[in-house]
C-alpha cells in the first residue's frame, strides 16, 4: 500500500472514531500519538521549526487580507484584487515573499505568470465538477486553462 493510500486509511479511521467528522486536532493528535502511522510522517515535530512555520503562514494570512481597487484597463471597469501577490517563479526564491499586485500586473512576463498562476489555482478547485449550475464557469476556465498552460509548457 502507498504512503497516499495509508494516509488515507488513517483519515477515514479517525474520522469514524469520531461520530463521522475528521477535525484537524483530531488529526495531528493522532499523527503525535502513533510515532509509525502514516500521517505521522508529514509533520515535522521539532517544535520550533514548527512554529517558525506556523508564524510564516500566520505572516501570509497577514499579507493576503489587504485588497486594493484596480482599474481593468480595457474594460475600464474597478475591481478589486489582493494588494500583495506570491508569484510561483519566485516562491523558493527567496521563500516566497509578496510584491505589489499593481507591480506585477505593469510587466508583462509577471503579469503573465500571475495569469497562469491563477488559471492553475481555479482549475484546482474540484468541487465546481459537483455543481451542475457551475458548468459554464468550469467549460470558461477549462477553455483558458488549455490555451495558457499548453502555450506556458511550450
Amino acid at each position: 500500500m502507498s504512503l497516499k493510500d495509508r494516509i488515507h486509511e488513517e483519515l477515514l479511521d479517525i474520522k469514524r472514531a469520531h461520530g463521522g467528522r475528521l477535525d484537524p486536532d483530531d488529526v495531528w493528535r493522532f499523527a503525535k500519538d502513533n510515532p509509525k502511522s502514516a500521517l505521522h510522517t508529514q509533520y515535522n515535530w521539532d517544535v520550533r521549526e514548527a512554529a517558525e512555520a506556523h508564524w510564516r503562514d500566520t505572516s501570509q494570512d497577514l499579507i493576503k487580507v489587504y485588497v486594493i481597487e484596480y482599474r481593468v484597463t480595457p474594460r475600464r471597469t474597478m475591481v478589486v484584487v489582493p494588494e500583495f501577490t506570491s508569484l510561483s517563479t519566485e516562491r523558493g526564491k527567496d521563500r516566497g515573499s509578496y510584491e505589489a499586485t499593481v507591480e506585477v500586473l505593469r510587466r508583462p512576463h509577471k503579469r503573465e505568470q500571475l495569469l497562469i498562476d491563477t488559471i492553475k489555482r481555479l482549475t484546482s478547485i474540484k468541487e465546481v465538477a459537483v455543481f451542475p449550475e457551475l458548468d459554464a464557469v468550469a467549460k470558461a476556465i477549462a477553455a483558458v486553462a488549455e490555451k495558457y498552460l499548453s502555450k506556458a509548457a511550450a
